[in-house]
């Protein structure tokens, strides 16, 4: 992500605090962070990972394609074609080899079998918390599903 892209996350993040009228010091504590680490993503110096950013939008009860301005950032980083057609294919491909059935699935992260069969049929990507959902479920790793370099 660019230094505007994270910059934008912050203040988007900022803004549904002052909606929800909750403190940085009470965020922190809720998702299970420290406050000069949620501090950073506020000041727009560092990126949430796809867990914390659920658990930042289920806190404060905010939609992620809002946090993330996602239209935006798609096309301030001018996402191309064969990246986005990999990543679709990466998350079908943890959904075919998991073993798991398509009704196991749906159970599990909460959807409907026509929701996973449009991922499956790459007629839709899911929104932000349930790919993290999916993740979870199907043991994948989401950095690998997003074609993002593995920290170790």
């Amino acid at each position: 992500m660019n230094l505007t892209t994270c910059k934008k996350i912050g203040n988007n993040l900022t803004k549904a605090m002052k909606n929800k009228n909750i403190s940085r010091e009470e965020l922190a504590e809720k998702i299970g962070i420290s406050l000069s680490k949620l501090e950073k993503y506020l000041n727009g110096t560092s990126m949430p990972s796809l867990d914390i950013l659920a658990n930042i939008c289920k806190t404060l009860c905010v939609s992620s394609n809002d946090i993330l301005s996602i239209l935006e950032i798609q096309e301030k980083m001018e996402i191309d074609m064969l990246a986005f057609n990999q990543i679709e294919t990466n998350l079908v491909n943890a959904i075919k080899n998991s073993g798991m059935t398509e009704s196991e699935i749906v159970d599990k992260i909460g959807a409907s079998v026509l929701f996973l069969q449009q991922i499956c049929d790459k007629k839709r990507l899911p929104p932000l918390y349930t790919f993290a959902n999916l993740c979870r479920v199907l043991n994948a790793d989401a950095n690998e599903i997003l074609c993002l370099p593995i920290k170790k």
